[in-house]
């Protein structure tokens, strides 16, 4: 009885570790199949890693941008904006746009000297005391731009302008008499005249724009040049070369998706009109330095289309209209 005894125990002992080591081969494979679901997870989510732009809460971040406080959907599958990482988590505009800007602006101008001649007799350098320039531009034109960086955007234009110049003399010969005597010079009658003529033709312009923001608001600098050499409309021969510098500065907020914001541009524009008028020659030069204010808002509309609106007020009275599409 001893001896069965023992033999029962040494088989039941025996079956009882041989199912101890099948749980264990059974637990050991369960961890090895959690080790390689969680490695094919980690493969999943590299691969997610990778999609493209999502639109977060509020819109993208456009021109101006802001920095809004939501999860980014990851551009690594994108070159721009460079330097991705300093955005931190934020939500980055998709980098590439393009847009139809409608522009329109009229102010009055300092003249800063002018000549007029007439015939053979060497022009004469008017008295500019009291004279005034009024010029209006309306302009249709292309704009492409990208955000090489989070912070930083670039843009290119090129367009059309219809520009309206009115200067204003108020001592300038308005016409000739005859010699008083033989061998005698002609005499140059003054009086008022008023140089009123219209221009059409192409430019160009540059720009880049600085932004940051916190929540949801934001501040922004631009800095902006512009160059346009046209000619004058009908029979009148003249030119007129306008070279235009300015800086503008925006602090806004985000309500719901549409960026508003106040600003102040300073600008500082040159303006050199050369031609022939009635039997006149004359040479004047123009010239507006100093701010005005700006009040504009930007939404998004969808995942591409974006609609901005701009106008400025004081001196110089402007409008913008851009329809824009982001790539």
């Amino acid at each position: 009885f001893a001896v069965l005894l023992a033999v029962f125990v040494c088989l039941g002992g025996g079956t009882l570790w041989a199912e101890e080591e099948v749980e264990e081969n059974q637990e050991t494979t369960e961890e090895t199949a959690k080790t390689e679901a969680s490695e094919d997870t980690e493969d999943a989510e590299v691969t997610i890693k990778t999609v493209e732009y999502r639109v977060p809460e509020g819109g993208y971040l456009t021109d101006p941008a802001i920095v809004q406080d939501e999860p980014k959907g990851s551009a690594l599958n994108r070159i721009f904006p460079l330097w991705k990482s300093i955005a931190k988590g934020h939500a980055l505009p998709r980098p590439w746009s393009v847009g139809v800007v409608s522009y329109w602006q009229t102010q009055p101008y300092d003249i800063v000297e002018a000549s007029i001649g007439v015939g053979d007799l060497p022009p004469l350098d008017l008295d500019v005391a009291g004279t005034v320039a009024f010029i209006d531009v309306k302009s249709v034109n292309a704009k492409i731009g990208l955000w090489l960086f989070p912070f930083l955007n670039v843009t290119g234009t090129v367009g059309y302008n219809v520009i309206d110049t009115d200067i204003h003399l108020p001592n300038a010969p308005v016409g000739i008499n005859p010699p008083p005597r033989p061998g005698a010079p002609p005499e140059i009658e003054f009086g008022e005249r008023t140089l009123d003529l219209d221009f059409e033709g192409p430019f160009w312009a540059t720009s880049a724009t600085i932004v940051g923001g916190w929540k949801g608001w934001f501040g922004s600098a631009t800095f902006s040049y512009a160059d346009a050499k046209v000619e004058a409309t009908g029979d009148a021969g003249t030119e007129l070369q306008i070279t235009s510098q300015r800086f503008q500065i925006n602090f806004g907020h985000n309500f719901q998706g549409v960026n508003v914001w106040i600003g102040a541009q300073y600008m500082e524009e040159e303006s050199h009109q050369v031609g022939e008028l009635e039997g006149f020659y004359y040479d004047v030069l123009i010239q507006k330095i100093g701010w005005t204010p700006k009040v504009g808002m930007n939404t998004v509309m969808g995942e591409h289309w974006e609609l901005t609106v701009e106008g400025g007020f004081g001196d110089m009275t402007s409008a913008l209209f851009l329809l824009g599409y982001r790539l």
